[in-house]
């Protein structure tokens, strides 16, 4: 049985046509409703690689352009508060103004408790557009608009950014100046985490460690009605504490303790109402400050330990904190170890006096030369009760020169000055100066450091000679009255 084969050639040909016609027209039609020359990869891949990045990259200039609307809105908003704080200014000034006037009859009372509104106003206001100290934009802002360009080692990122720095823009009143006082650690040494000087690293510095008491580290602190000898001490416990936050709390903790004392410092103190704080500079990097809101201050560390949280270390790598010592040394060399004091009567004497230093008053160290009678005995009994003496050993005071034949040295160890002046020693076997004591039947070994007559006598000088005379008056510091030449003839 046999097949036939039909087979239509001229229909198959015009459907081909027509299914090309109607793709045709169907692509026609959507680049005519679409607006776009390429609808799918097929019609030209190359180009549409090309289309698809910079579609993207209108994307990114479409939302840059609202970044940078977003960025000018801030910036207005900033500005707007600036020109309030302006006014601000201008109405403080102006109630001080009038407060200075010498011919104003009203009550400067009312006039301070709008100045004070004035500022706190000026602090909310501050607050508010993020420029207080600390604040949301005190810092540099970046906008990425887009558009840019890797090249030369800069990023597309970069390239594509506008920055505006605002860090040191602040205009809160403690940045402008009007409230407040704060000090500030050395600038460049940053204790945050993760940093050769970190808080943590100075910490467990031995060398640190041995400078500090116990698990303790002192700071001083100076103001009005706590100042010199009436300085408080605050005792730092640096038992658990492993980086600048905590250290911060740690410190207000022994602030706090300090103001709560029973003295008139104390109390003068706390109401000085110095904090501890962090201070964050424009790079990021972390110091130790201290602020009150009513009374200038000043803080001196106790060790060295102390020193290095103020910012002052050895080197940027180095957490050890520099040495404080301050050193006195006597004038000239001590004699021999052998050599017989001058005058060793029965109430003969010679007294060591140190003042300042942190001392409240002057501490008199006495030796007895009629039972210490050779350089080297005195020398060492002079050592044994400065370390026993209670008022030294708390101002840092030490001897750490005691070698007889050599000059004398004094040190104390929290880097305040201080004086050491002797009477006594007549023939200056000490090497630490001549001065007498007020004198008793005739030696000048004898009496008291404190005198309030000098009386001289006639004497003939039977050669020229130079007389050179000091006095300390008070326990003050050494005052030189110059020097007197005499000639063989003078009486």
């Amino acid at each position: 049985m046999g097949f036939t084969i039909n087979t239509n050639i001229t229909s198959l040909q015009a459907q081909e046509y027509l299914r090309v016609t109607t793709e045709f027209q169907s692509k026609t039609i959507q680049r005519v409703t679409s607006g776009l020359r390429i609808v799918s990869s097929g019609d030209d891949a190359a180009g549409l690689a090309i289309a698809n990045a910079i579609r993207s990259d209108r994307a990114v200039l479409t939302q840059g352009i609202r970044n940078a609307n977003d960025g000018l809105s801030t910036l207005q908003t900033i500005d707007g508060g600036i020109n309030n704080i302006s006014q601000l200014l201008d109405r403080a000034r102006t109630l001080a103004a009038q407060s200075a006037s010498g011919t104003f009859t009203g009550d400067r009372n009312i006039l301070n408790s709008e100045f004070q509104s004035v500022l706190a106003e000026i602090d909310r206001q501050a607050q508010a557009i993020g420029l207080d100290q600390g604040g949301a934009f005190a810092r540099s802002l970046s906008v990425f608009i887009g558009g840019g360009r890797a090249n030369s080692g800069i990023s597309a990122i970069d390239n594509g950014s506008v920055a505006v720095d605002l860090s040191a823009s602040t205009v809160d009143t403690r940045s402008l100046g009007l409230s407040g006082f704060e000090v500030a650690g050395a600038d460049g040494v940053d204790l945050a985490d993760g940093q050769a000087t970190s808080v943590y690293n100075i910490l467990n510095n031995a060398t640190n460690i041995s400078s500090a008491g116990d698990g303790f580290t002192d700071f001083y602190f100076y103001g009005p009605g706590f100042g010199d000898a009436n300085r408080v001490k605050v005792s730092v416990n640096t038992s658990g504490v492993s980086n600048i936050d905590e250290l911060v709390a740690a410190i207000n903790s022994a602030i706090e303790d300090a103001g709560n004392g029973t003295t008139e410092a104390a109390a003068a103190f706390k109401n000085a109402q110095i904090q501890a704080a962090v201070k964050i500079d424009a790079d990021g990097s972390k110091r130790l400050s201290f602020t009150s809101s009513n009374a200038a201050f000043q803080v001196r560390a106790g060790d060295r330990m102390a020193n290095a949280l103020l910012g002052n270390v050895t080197s940027a790598s180095d957490p050890t904190g520099k040495a404080m010592d301050y050193t006195v040394q006597g004038g000239s060399a001590s004699a021999a170890a052998s050599t017989a004091i001058t005058n060793t009567a029965s109430g003969d004497k010679i007294v060591v006096r140190f003042q300042g230093g942190g001392l409240s008053s002057p501490v008199d160290i006495t030796v007895d030369t009629s039972t210490y009678t050779t350089v080297g005995d005195v020398i060492t009994n002079l050592q044994s009760q400065i370390q026993n003496n209670a008022a030294l050993q708390a101002a840092g005071i030490s001897m750490t020169g005691a070698t007889a034949g050599s000059a004398l040295e004094f040190t104390s160890s929290t880097g305040e000055a201080f004086e050491v002046l002797v009477a006594g020693d007549v023939s200056n076997q000490l090497g630490l100066g001549s001065y007498r004591l007020s004198g008793s039947g005739g030696s000048f070994s004898q009496g008291n450091f404190d005198y309030t007559t000098i009386t001289g006598s006639g004497a003939d000088f039977t050669a020229d000679r130079t007389a050179t005379f000091e006095v300390s008056i008070a326990g003050g510091a050494v005052i030189s009255l110059g020097s007197i030449a005499a000639t063989g003839t003078d009486a």
